[in-house]
């Protein structure tokens, strides 16, 4: 498709770029005395429409309401299909998991949905997997959803539900990327997959967990080929596989690798890949039109809002500010 096509979508963009979540901003929240005083502080930003009837507690309500409202936008001016469907479909992919659970489980699972928006209402999905009837579900998907039915049939183990999910929509991702063919998308999807994969490899070997368990939970499609990760898997060094990233990330993450080395406190490496990922997004900024003004604004968008929740959570947790702000990422 024509980068002309991203002219009229790209200036929309820009113009609510200024109103993303700045330094300035995070700081008027984070040193609010209390939860309520920091979600009234939502109020001088971009949040009023979707604070009106709400309460400090409800602030993942206003997150889930905020994304609502950049989908409408989006579905009004992306002018490719597939780019939409890139952006939003992990949203559904969480909840077809969270519906596969409970299906085999008996159990209900309302209280774990997602409410932000993906492109299927969650009620079609439970329509469509949970109850066993028609439901109004994009074709894809509903392929999609009609081949992990066969593959996880009556099983019960959680993790293996998880397991071949996400596999799917690793593989669906990769597949959209590589259509839409722009290297600034391809790019930002293969962080993506390295940060999942690293944070998942980590975290197995804390619980000793098999090499052959954790081979076939990884994405494969990440910069860091799935050889060498499971090279690092069974040694008994994981310094040696955590200096080892700095072959596949800028010089900006290896201050975070040398604190992470400190510690073995796994989000302090997240936090650094999270703002590698940031830096990369910005490239989008000298860019004057096309699909990665919009892919950098929607992920720049989801960063503040993990920002905003991540600062509400601390607050009810009555969490001092100069902690707080150790865990947040860097603004778009």
């Amino acid at each position: 498709m024509s980068r002309d096509n991203y002219i009229y979508v790209s200036s929309k963009i820009r113009s609510l770029e200024k109103h993303l979540l700045s330094e300035a901003d995070m700081t008027r929240v984070i040193d609010a005395k209390t939860p309520d005083i920091a979600f009234k502080a939502f109020n001088g930003l971009d949040y009023a429409g979707e604070l009106l009837d709400l309460e400090a507690k409800d602030y993942r309500v206003a997150m889930s309401r905020k994304m609502n409202r950049l989908k409408k936008v989006f579905e009004q001016t992306i002018p490719d299909a597939k780019l939409m469907r890139l952006l939003f479909l992990d949203r559904d992919f969480y909840n077809i998991k969270i519906l596969f659970k409970e299906k085999v489980s008996g159990e209900n699972y309302e209280d774990y949905l997602e409410t932000s928006p993906g492109l299927i209402p969650i009620d079609q999905l439970r329509r469509y997997i949970v109850e066993d009837l028609s439901a109004e579900i994009d074709e894809k998907v509903k392929k999609d959803i009609d081949e992990l039915k066969v593959d996880i049939g009556e099983d019960i183990d959680a993790e293996r539900i998880e397991n071949l999910v996400d596999q799917k929509l690793n593989h669906i991702e990769h597949l959209i990327a590589q259509k839409i063919g722009n290297k600034f998308i391809i790019e930002l999807y293969q962080y993506l997959a390295d940060k999942n994969n690293i944070n998942f490899l980590l975290r197995a070997k804390k619980l000793g967990k098999s090499g052959s368990w954790v081979k076939e939970r990884f994405n494969e499609f990440g910069k860091i080929s799935t050889s060498v990760l499971m090279n690092h898997v069974d040694s008994p060094d994981e310094a040696e596989f955590v200096m080892s990233l700095k072959n596949y990330f800028p010089p900006m993450l290896d201050e975070y690798i040398e604190e992470y080395l400190k510690d073995r406190e796994i989000w302090r490496l997240e936090l650094g890949i999270n703002n590698v990922i940031i830096d990369h997004l910005k490239k989008a900024k000298l860019i004057g039109y096309g699909p990665e003004v919009v892919v950098a604004y929607y992920f720049g968008k989801k960063y503040a809002i993990r920002n905003l929740s991540t600062i509400m959570a601390l607050k009810f947790g009555e969490i001092d500010p100069s902690e707080i702000r150790k865990h947040l990422v860097d603004t778009y």
